[in-house]
């Protein structure tokens, strides 16, 4: 399973309906450039109980890595939807409190988790779920993280919003280097909202934020190869910044 793949299943996740008096009927998705694959069902007796989905990551083998922000949990399974694994750092830091917001594959070889609780803020797993131990103390909790084929992980939104940088780490997070990025006209708006993500594919770096109506293609320094300003009809792009103390 592809990048492809996991853009087809955030999709899918985005686009849920939210009750609304306003509300008008929506066309079903079209996907031209994407062939549906399966579904999967988490229901039965048995069922987890997940509480929002934070985030998806998908590997090589079609394992999920799913991100629950409120249950507090990040869950392996393989690709039938078979629970693998409920990634928890207990077992190598004890008492420490855990929220993870984001989890992705380091290829075959690692899960890197990323927590906003009070304690550590990422942890580095084995490839089958087991702890490894707390991120590298240069690690500064990227908003956005993805890890190239070569096992290198980037991250994009670390720092103030005048700290606008792409940044190179090894798989426990340590920071080898950082590149700025070029600026954009609502910094703030970028910094405060969430919405967006980063994918490294091993030859590019393709970043998406809320900031502005651009996706950056970049080279592995952080250099613009290409920007693509076209996005889907639901999309707003903002017409002024809020406040810095916002």
């Amino acid at each position: 399973m592809n990048r492809n793949t996991l853009a087809i299943i955030t999709i899918l996740l985005i686009a849920r309906s939210t009750p609304d008096i306003n509300a008008q009927d929506i066309a079903p998705l079209q996907f031209k450039h994407f062939e549906k694959i399966g579904t999967l069902k988490f229901d039965g007796l048995d069922t987890l109980l997940i509480g929002f989905i934070e985030q998806v990551d998908v590997d090589s083998n079609g394992r999920l890595l799913i991100t629950d922000w409120i249950g507090k949990q990040t869950l392996l399974f393989d690709s039938t939807g078979t629970l693998l694994a409920s990634l928890h750092p207990s077992t190598c830091h004890p008492a420490f409190p855990f929220r993870p917001t984001a989890a992705v594959f380091g290829n075959d070889e690692f899960i890197f988790v990323k927590d906003g609780s009070g304690g550590y803020w990422g942890y580095q797993f084995t490839a089958e779920g087991a702890c490894l131990g707390r991120a590298d103390r240069s690690f500064s909790s990227p908003k956005f993280i993805d890890v190239d084929p070569e096992g290198m992980m980037y991250g994009v939104g670390a720092g103030p919003p005048t700290k606008r940088v792409l940044t190179r780490m090894n798989s426990a997070g340590k920071v080898l280097a950082e590149f700025p990025l070029p600026p954009v006209e609502f910094p703030n708006s970028e910094h405060r909202f969430d919405q967006g993500g980063l994918i490294a594919d091993g030859t590019h770096i393709f970043y998406a934020s809320a900031g502005t109506l651009d996706i950056l293609k970049l080279d592995p320094n952080g250099t613009e190869v290409d920007r693509f300003s076209k996005r889907n009809s639901w999309f707003n792009s903002p017409n002024k910044d809020i406040p810095a103390d916002f």
